[in-house]
């Protein structure tokens, strides 16, 4: 249940008028219904997601108007009883509608070897005093440092911020052009460099990302004209850039090479109705992503790896031509009945007793009409393993991977956690 600012849980921090606030609302409201109404419109000839196995749901935190964005941090390796490998771990989530950030940590049982153990309450970093909406959270490990993207009440820029997860400091490194929506941010961790996607406006090809310095400042734009850019993920072995559109009449991913800033291959996962944010599974070869409309956690290939080799086999073609490649791929469900999902994330932690451990995906739960209703959550299942021969993730079927093929070749351009209530092993 919620608490109220200042204990430790995700509280109502009221920062408008009231007369503000109903205004805002009902432009929301109708805003939200329009939406509506177009996704229920394209999921008429859009096909149906693949049956995928069961996979079990657990809390982990409740009480959320709008979570938005999450980011798991690694502690610093020192428990109570010496070297730990989950020590000081957290899951960092953003509430969108209350601009506020929320640590969640973990209390592993060390009298047991069998992984028991609880999520704490979410308690709210210092930084949500300052910020009226918080977006995408990005942990960039090589330098131990967690960005987030916030707008400051009446401000029309969005600003990208460097949290200290352990305390209460926080400075902005950079300001985008643009005011912050529900947008993605992710890290290239061998140059430090953020990416951070906005969608700018829901009614326009406006959408755009942008290349941030955390250390000089500097901003760039680095891809625009998308269909509200939301999600993004890097692929750090490829140096490749995933960025979602959320409002494209066909769901689709950009992937865009780093090191020449040119879109190199499209891909369009067929039976999701709104591409949310994401994360890379598999080396690459997968993606994990929340179906905000389909309420829905899916997955689906990405079109690198073995499974596209396998397609190209049957074109005759050389994997060479595949950077240049638009790919269509069936996406298959990992689970349903979520309430509006907004993004996936991995746990952060290589010991398997970690609620926070590197097999577990979280998900959370958006789409809340303003910060007085808090019925959204965070979960989390166990990452189902890959099966032998190419069906990833676990899928009952092949077809979901031999659905990858190339259509055309156009020139490059733009269980072991528990809830704070329950216990399991």
């Amino acid at each position: 249940a919620p608490m109220e600012p200042g204990t430790g849980a995700p509280g109502f921090l009221t920062k408008s008028p009231w007369a503000t606030g109903v205004f805002c609302g009902s432009c929301f409201c109708l805003a939200l219904s329009a939406l509506t109404l177009v996704f229920w419109a394209a999921l008429q000839f859009r096909p149906g997601t693949l049956p995928g196995p069961a996979v079990q749901l657990f809390q982990v935190a409740e009480g959320f108007a709008w979570a938005e964005s999450l980011a798991c941090v690694p502690g610093n390796g020192t428990g109570p009883r010496g070297p730990s490998k989950s020590a000081g771990a957290a899951l960092f989530a953003t509430d969108l509608r209350r601009g506020e950030l929320l640590r969640i940590d973990w209390a592993q049982d060390t009298s047991q070897a069998n992984g028991r153990g609880r999520y704490s309450e979410p308690a709210a970093h210092p930084v949500s005093k300052a910020f009226s909406l918080l977006a995408g959270l990005a942990y960039d490990r090589r330098r131990g440092a967690l960005y987030m993207l916030g707008n400051r009440e009446g401000a029309t820029r969005c600003e990208v911020v460097r949290v200290d997860p352990w305390g209460p400091s926080y400075a902005t490194v950079a300001t985008l052009p643009v005011a912050c929506r529900g947008d993605g941010l992710a890290v290239h961790e061998e140059t430090g460099l953020l990416y951070a996607a906005n969608q700018v406006s829901f009614a326009q090809a406006a959408g755009v990302v942008h290349r941030v310095d955390p250390v000089s400042g500097s901003v760039q734009a680095l891809l625009a004209g998308a269909m509200a850019a939301d999600g993004t993920a890097v692929d750090q072995e490829r140096g490749l850039l995933y960025v979602g559109e959320l409002l494209s009449a066909v769901p689709t991913l950009l992937v865009v090479d780093l090191a020449t800033g040119q879109v190199v291959r499209r891909v369009f996962p067929h039976g999701v109705a709104a591409l949310d944010d994401f994360v890379l599974a598999e080396g690459g070869e997968r993606i994990v992503a929340a179906d905000f409309v389909g309420q829905a956690a899916v997955h689906f290939p990405t079109g690198v790896g073995a499974q596209a080799t396998l397609a190209l086999a049957h074109l005759n073609l050389p994997s060479v031509v595949l950077p240049a490649a638009t790919v269509e791929v069936r996406a298959t469900m990992l689970a349903g009945g979520l309430s509006t999902p907004t993004a996936v994330r991995a746990g952060c932690v290589a010991d398997p007793a970690s609620g926070f451990s590197e097999d577990k995906l979280f998900i959370a739960e958006g789409g809340g009409a303003d910060g007085s209703v808090v019925s959204r959550r965070v979960l989390a299942f166990r990452m189902p393993k890959p099966k032998k021969g190419g069906a990833g993730l676990g899928a009952q079927s092949a077809e979901a991977d031999e659905a990858v093929m190339i259509t055309s070749l156009p020139a490059a351009g733009p269980d072991g956690g528990a809830s704070n209530a329950t216990r399991t092993s």
